[in-house]
């Protein structure tokens, strides 16, 4: 059997159930009735599908379970909370998955099969600044740090998105900052990472995810990625630096692409610009090494998530979207948590000899060896 999927959220405090396995949508009406009108307090849920496998939609920020093309007869409901860490409700007689979820409280937020093994990071207490971390990869990114203990500052130009997510981020155990920032503004860029650092406590992990997303050829895309991905990237690693320098594991994460390692629609600035990011970071991984510091690169492939750079090809240009789509021996494009992963890991104490590498996260989309 797969894994289910889980790590819903929902607003609650105390959710009981009784009787025999129901089908999905009546599991969806109950769970929303007991759900509606309790005092509000926010607990963490693993909602676990049990034979036959289907697609199970969440809508995280309100407490409503979208079913689609279920038809499930049991279900496992783990609802962790800071007085019952391992209460568990079953649907009928089945078998069922048992899952586990951590409470938010002990610092790590990712769930797991009862049993399973899992690689320690080292990451719990490590302080973190992820760049762009409101939506997407960079979002992906804060929440999967934050998932494995670490206190966490964003920034994004989008004050309010910033607001919200740093809201979410602090209910996971972790200290959560954030502020609306331009990567662009050099001065006041530079300020807000200080602040920040010193906010955080120190600082163990600098994230450069910020792009200006500069598909065009005219000199105006050139200078937006320069000034935003590149020097963006620059500013970020010279306003940490003082701080990963006192920090006994300083990591430096920068985001590029694949579309720096080969021909990738032609002449435009992005290719050359995130190129030059993954140039740079080579250069600045044996400068700093000897101060005990790592500098790495993740090159994700074509990312799809909602309201994403594919996601807009999906619907405005649906031949691009599908050729890119057929171009992926996979089948299907990545996730901003496939790119997260990836980052957490060179990010990590358990990646301490890896320095100045080019992680290609691409799902074999490329087509040059990579040596």
């Amino acid at each position: 059997m797969t894994p289910p999927q889980h790590g819903i959220f929902a607003e609650a405090d105390e959710i009981e159930f009784e009787g025999d396995a129901m089908p999905a949508d009546s599991l969806v009406s109950r769970a929303n009735e007991k759900i509606e009108g309790v005092a509000q307090k926010t607990y963490r849920f693993c909602l676990a599908m049990i034979l036959p496998q289907r697609a199970f939609n969440f809508c995280p920020s309100h407490a409503i379970w979208r079913a689609s093309n279920c038809n499930c007869s049991a279900y496992v409901i783990s609802a962790v909370t800071e007085s019952k860490p391992d209460q568990l409700i079953q649907f009928g007689d089945h078998e069922v998955v048992k899952l586990r979820a951590a409470a938010r409280q002990s610092g790590n937020g990712a769930e797991r099969l009862e049993g399973e093994q899992r690689m320690d990071l080292q990451l719990k207490g490590k302080k973190a600044i992820v760049t762009g971390a409101t939506k997407g990869i960079g979002l992906a990114i804060a929440e999967t740090l934050a998932g494995e203990g670490c206190d966490i500052a964003v920034c994004a130009r989008d004050g309010a998105l910033v607001e919200t997510t740093v809201a979410d981020l602090s209910t996971r155990g972790v200290q959560a900052h954030g502020a609306s920032a331009d990567v662009t503004d050099g001065d006041s860029f530079r300020q807000w990472i200080e602040q920040a650092a010193e906010q955080l406590g120190g600082l163990d992990i600098m994230v450069a995810n910020v792009s200006a997303l500069a598909g065009a050829s005219d000199e105006a895309a050139w200078r937006a990625g320069l000034e935003t991905d590149v020097l963006g990237t620059v500013r970020a690693v010279e306003a940490g630096l003082p701080f990963l320098e006192k920090s006994d594991c300083g990591s430096i994460v920068a985001i590029a692409s694949t579309a720096a390692l080969e021909n990738f629609f032609g002449v435009r600035a992005y290719n050359a610009i995130k190129a030059a990011v993954i140039a740079y970071m080579s250069a600045l991984a044996s400068t700093v090494a000897s101060q005990g510091i790592r500098a790495n690169t993740v090159s994700p492939g074509t990312i799809y998530f909602e309201g994403g750079v594919w996601d807009q090809r999906r619907q405005e240009m649906p031949k691009i979207y599908e050729a890119a789509l057929a171009k992926n021996p996979t089948g299907h494009m990545g996730k901003p948590q496939d790119v997260a992963n990836a980052v957490a890991f060179l990010a990590s104490p358990a990646a301490k000899f890896v320095n100045g590498a080019n992680l290609v996260v691409d799902g074999a989309l490329t087509q040059r060896v990579q040596f």
